[in-house]
């Protein structure tokens, strides 16, 4: 992987023909050794710290006593929903950089605070369910966990898998139970005598750690950002980050709406070649894409009524364009064999300003030669 990422490097900076842009990745690039060569090659990177580096762990334990100064950086409001708040984002610079000297920037959200709080109560009561199914299980005779430790060894999996363990403490409880039971069949009288049955029961019980929940809840809504852009403020590395899945939507349609799955193809020529042609057509349509809404920004047009019942659109896509001419059609009238007359096809308003829009002349579609 890191090879990788360093070849992928090489080649833009070939395409580039200088090392000035800024890589931004996923944490898949935040390894020492990606980055330093990066860095020592006059290259910029932004991409995200994982949970695992030391810095993360330290920048949460340090804010749960310590005041931080955040600065908003930004504030969006849903187009869709304008009845709910704007989600708000907020930056502060880390007071200690990375090990290997580089700027960290955290970043909080508030639409990320609430998905954090409601993802561990979830996590939470999912874990409670599974430990009262548990309880349930060892009222069963045919329950095969005989021994304390095999009881706790599956309530601890329990909590482990669901990756409660700072939020949960799971503890059994080993009791005797016992009955009595006449040592011959038949009723019972003066001289009838009982055997006492000794029976070992277990009862899971569970202690929610709230110091953990609370501290941990302190740090909703974070997470770190890690650069060696020395010269951006924080919030063009918030800006810069945050445009990366406009860069990776392309490669997402691959996935989603071409499917591509050359799953029959044994030869791995073949296999390029298919992906090559869908690479052509992923680039013809972000050509469109971008030559219709770069004109109607030269038009001031905001939108433009493509969709359903002529409602706007502010960003046309290839498919939702090339579906308004899906209906175009030209009818040919012949009499044996001989052209009487040629029905071209008439287009509406909408099509005529989308082929004003994509610089496309209307006699393409109006005239027959």
């Amino acid at each position: 992987m890191i090879q990788h990422i360093l070849k992928t490097g090489i080649h833009l900076r070939e395409l580039k023909g200088s090392p000035d842009f800024i890589y931004v990745a996923d944490s898949k690039l935040c390894v020492s050794e990606t980055m330093r060569y990066i860095d020592g090659e006059d290259g910029f990177f932004i991409t995200v710290m994982p949970r695992t580096r030391s810095e993360d762990k330290w920048f949460r334990e340090y804010i749960i006593d310590s005041k931080v100064s955040w600065d908003e950086v930004c504030r969006v409001q849903d187009p869709r929903k304008k009845k709910n708040p704007p989600e708000i984002w907020r930056m502060v610079e880390s007071p200690v950089l990375s090990s290997e000297g580089f700027r960290i920037a955290w970043v909080w959200s508030s639409k990320k605070t609430k998905h954090d709080q409601k993802s561990r109560q979830n996590t939470i009561n999912k874990v409670i369910s599974g430990l009262k199914e548990l309880q349930k299980r060892l009222k069963s005779n045919r329950c095969r966990l005989k021994t304390k430790q095999a009881v706790s060894s599956e309530a601890e999996k329990n909590v482990e898998e669901a990756g409660a363990n700072r939020w949960i403490d799971p503890n059994v409880v080993e009791t005797i139970e016992t009955t009595h039971k006449q040592e011959k069949r038949g009723p019972p009288g003066h001289n009838t005598r009982y055997i006492a049955i000794k029976r070992t029961r277990f009862q899971v019980n569970w202690e929610i750690n709230n110091t953990n929940v609370k501290d941990d809840a302190c740090s909703d809504g974070m997470f770190p950002l890690i650069t060696n852009c020395e010269d951006i403020s924080l919030k063009e590395i918030l800006e810069i980050y945050k445009y990366q899945p406009n860069l990776e939507k392309r490669h997402e349609q691959v996935k989603t709406v071409y499917g591509i799955a050359p799953v029959l193809l044994k030869n791995i020529t073949r296999i390029e070649a298919l992906l090559f042609v869908f690479f052509v057509a992923l680039l013809v349509q972000s050509v469109i894409e971008r030559e219709m809404r770069s004109n109607m920004k030269k038009a001031g047009l905001k939108s433009i009524p493509i969709y359903h019942e002529k409602r706007q659109c502010t960003s046309p896509t290839t498919d939702k364009v090339l579906n308004l001419f899906n209906n175009i059609q030209r009818h040919h009238l012949t009499d044996n064999g001989v052209l009487v007359k040629t029905f071209s096809p008439k287009l509406n308003e909408v099509q005529a300003l989308v082929l004003d829009l994509l610089d496309i002349p209307q006699s393409v579609y109006t005239e027959y030669s």
